[in-house]
């Protein structure tokens, strides 16, 4: 078996990433190997000497948290945000 490479723009694997935060990430881990997608950037991410790769995700995306952490990534930063109701 072989495997080849295609070259990935940063807008499209923005796009895939995108979709994760849409709630797609159950259907693209299962159905779309993003799990080893993100296993192959990492490999040639390291090979050109880059020293972290960063995502962003929502804190109420659980899938999403779930396969980061399944893949290594952690917590560096968080936001937080309250609503407002204008009053009456």
């Amino acid at each position: 078996m072989e495997l080849t490479l295609t070259p990935m723009t940063a807008q499209d694997l923005a796009r895939l990433l995108g979709q994760l935060e849409q709630g797609y990430a159950e259907d693209l881990v299962v159905n779309r190997g993003l799990t080893r997608m993100i296993q192959l950037i990492e490999a040639e991410l390291t090979q050109f000497g880059v020293p972290e790769l960063g995502l962003n995700v929502f804190g109420t995306n659980t899938v999403a948290i779930g396969l980061y952490r399944s893949l290594g990534f952690e917590v560096t930063s968080q936001q937080m945000a309250k609503r407002l109701t204008p009053a009456s």
